[in-house]
């Protein structure tokens, strides 16, 4: 989980990809992890689902994070079809948030046509139970024909930069731009900004009489006209 224990991915945000599969381009460092961690443990603390994660190769990094979330861990092996019945097994029964750890190292040693048809088969599974998935690569693929494919299995396709996270429309430009944590913050700061401004035009008992008063002496005068 991020330094913060108390932040929370803001409600806009987690809307838009509770219940879809959702793939996230980042840069190359670790920062990542963190913010994935924080949608991780949103999502879980709002819908109280359990999480499986999906991993190819080496043990996850996630399970290093202080994430307040119970885990299922779940190789996914070279034999995809042994998966996807393991999976499904698990999907027969709740919902889950879904993981896939070390993306890019699988996509990098599978062939695309079973590693397409994997991924397929797999978010449609998500798809049918509601479950969330969520996916991240370390850079945008260069091969165009990749790409397109790509963006059509998933439903949300994202762009890290920060705490900032830019949606990717089918033509492959931004369409629009979220604050990770952008609406928490600004809530707590417009409630504060609202509550002085309140006070300070907050009238006295004293102050209100006086002011029916001479509201009440307008309107008898205004009739008289």
């Amino acid at each position: 989980m991020s330094k913060n224990g108390s932040i929370r991915v803001s409600t806009d945000f987690l809307k838009l990809i509770e219940g879809k599969c959702s793939l996230f381009f980042h840069y190359e460092d670790s920062q990542h992890i963190e913010l994935l961690a924080d949608m991780i443990t949103s999502l879980e603390f709002g819908s109280g689902l359990p999480v499986i994660c999906m991993h190819w190769g080496k043990s996850p990094a996630y399970t290093n994070l202080n994430l307040q979330a119970d885990i299922l861990l779940l190789p996914i092996s070279r034999n995809f079809t042994n998966t996807l019945i393991g999976l499904g097994k698990l999907l027969a029964d709740k919902q889950f948030i879904i993981l896939i750890q070390n993306f890019d190292d699988m996509a990098a040693a599978v062939d695309r046509k079973p590693l397409f048809r994997f991924l397929a088969i797999l978010l449609n599974k998500c798809s049918e139970k509601n479950s969330t998935l969520l996916v991240a690569s370390g850079t945008r693929p260069k091969d165009t024909e990749y790409e397109t494919d790509i963006n059509r299995l998933f439903d949300n396709i994202f762009r890290m930069d920060g705490n900032m996270m830019h949606k990717i429309g089918r033509s492959g430009q931004a369409e629009n731009s979220y604050n990770l944590f952008g609406e928490e913050l600004t809530t707590q700061v417009v409630d504060t900004d609202m509550e002085k401004i309140r006070e300070i035009f907050r009238l006295t008992p004293e102050e209100q009489q006086e002011l029916d008063g001479i509201a009440s002496k307008k309107i008898k005068d205004f009739n008289i006209t």
